[in-house]
């Protein structure tokens, strides 16, 4: 027997609860007795079920449009379709559909419906794409997906059957789809960051490699190569949109019909040290002698840099002329004397090889591969290369591979020649002679 005052006492879990509606339904059983033949339940559980159907069918790909980017959606659209088909939002429960949705001892209107629901949904869509890798990325935000997720089963459940109530509800499960697709995105740019510090030493391919055979990617037409490409408008766009959130700025987030803000995911780009994977070598043929340098470039903003100001004043002090680096610094490429020779200097800040090296800093961004070799030539008995070969081949993002190769004459200018005292190659009248070179010799 209780002996509490009747004040005080725990309520009876079996104890009749005053709910929305009229008539007996006012009055239900607040406990585990038999929910799955219960008609109010059933009812309700129905009109949940009718809004997110009209969710998948009609507004969950403008949610992720709208969360993301048309570009993003047109990726992943025939996955989606496949997905939200097999996410059984009602299918994880008991008592026909109730405890998915939050619905428990307690969980009548009014108590915390739909709570736990956005989740579930989350888990399997993560299942379904094999995104396991992201988790660690993306967990921590979910909590958004399950609010803005249970805004619309209390919506639909609410509903008493009004079409305009379930159709809003509707668009806020989509919503909640949404939310949850943009932090997938963002959370694949952040693994995609951090695997690029290690592992990957900066190549986005090679990030993107161990990855492929997941179903996000490999059933996401052209997903891979929309990475490869737009990698860093992302990174700059996510981490802006960081920055302001930080500081309580919420007009950065994108249109939500749950009024639920997207959180964004700082992604940390960590600058691995590629310097070591160059290659380097000097050697002599028919009294010219070859320097040359290889490797594959780094993409500019995601390597370290190596410039080493003394090892150019060692090269170039007192000459007129700069120390260009055959591989340029940019590139990951290192900073000591192996990678430098006198270099026209206009040549190297404005001339025809920076455009080269322009040319190739876009394509790199643009998801190229560029494997190079530049060889500078140096006559005998001369200490300054007369001219320089390059030869790369550029893997483009969609595997479309172009081999290439352009040589440039490392003229003096009026300025190396006065501090080299060098007088014209060539008197008024006369014609410069050919001088063959070899690029062939490998050791």
């Amino acid at each position: 027997m209780n002996s509490l005052p009747k004040s005080i006492r725990p309520r009876s879990p079996f104890a009749p609860t005053v709910a929305p509606g009229r008539g007996p339904e006012r009055f239900r059983v607040a406990g585990p007795i038999g929910w799955m033949r219960d008609p109010y339940l059933e009812r309700n559980v129905a009109f949940v079920a009718e809004a997110w159907e009209r969710a998948r069918f009609r507004f969950i790909e403008t949610a992720i449009a709208s969360q993301t980017s048309d570009e993003f959606l047109s990726l992943i659209r025939n996955l989606v379709g496949v997905l939200t088909m097999s996410v059984d939002v009602m299918g994880e429960t008991n008592a026909g559909g109730v405890s998915a949705l939050g619905v428990g001892v307690a969980g009548l209107p009014g108590t915390a419906i739909g709570t736990g629901a956005g989740y579930a949904l989350s888990v399997q869509l993560i299942e379904g794409l094999e995104a396991g890798f992201l988790l660690a990325d993306i967990a921590p935000h979910l909590e958004a997906v399950d609010r803005a997720f249970a805004k619309g089963v209390k919506e639909a459940w609410e509903s008493s059957g009004s079409p305009l109530r379930i159709h809003a509800a509707a668009r806020i499960m989509a919503d909640a789809v949404g939310i949850f697709f943009s932090l997938l995105l963002q959370g694949l740019i952040a693994f995609l960051a951090r695997e690029m510090g290690g592992k990957a030493r900066g190549r986005l391919r090679v990030a993107l490699a161990d990855r492929k055979e997941t179903k996000l990617l490999r059933l996401s037409n052209g997903l891979e190569t929309w990475i490869l490409i737009q990698y860093d408008r992302l990174i700059a766009h996510f981490r802006a949109d960081s920055m302001f959130q930080g500081q309580g700025q919420s007009n950065v987030a994108n249109a939500s019909t749950s009024g639920v803000l997207t959180p964004r995911i700082q992604p940390n780009p960590l600058l691995p040290d590629i310097s070591k994977d160059f290659q380097f070598r000097e050697y002599v043929s028919d009294g010219k002698t070859y320097k040359q340098g290889s490797g594959r470039l780094g993409v500019p903003g995601r390597i370290r840099t190596h410039r080493n100001q003394n090892a150019q004043r060692g090269v170039s002090e007192g000459s007129g002329d700069d120390a260009g680096h055959l591989i340029g610094n940019r590139f990951g490429a290192p900073g000591g004397p192996e990678n430098l020779s006198l270099q026209n200097w206009v040549a190297n800040r404005y001339g025809t090889y920076k455009g080269l090296e322009d040319t190739w800093a876009e394509a790199l961004h643009r998801g190229s591969d560029i494997e190079v070799t530049v060889t500078d030539v140096t006559r005998p008995n001369e200490d300054r290369p007369f001219m320089r070969e390059v030869r790369w081949t550029e893997t483009q993002a969609d595997g479309k591979r172009l081999a290439e190769n352009l040589t440039f004459a490392n003229t003096h200018t009026p300025k190396s020649r006065k501090a080299q005292d060098i007088a014209p190659t060539n008197k008024p009248g006369e014609v410069g002679k050919v001088i063959e070179v070899d690029f062939t010799k490998k050791d």
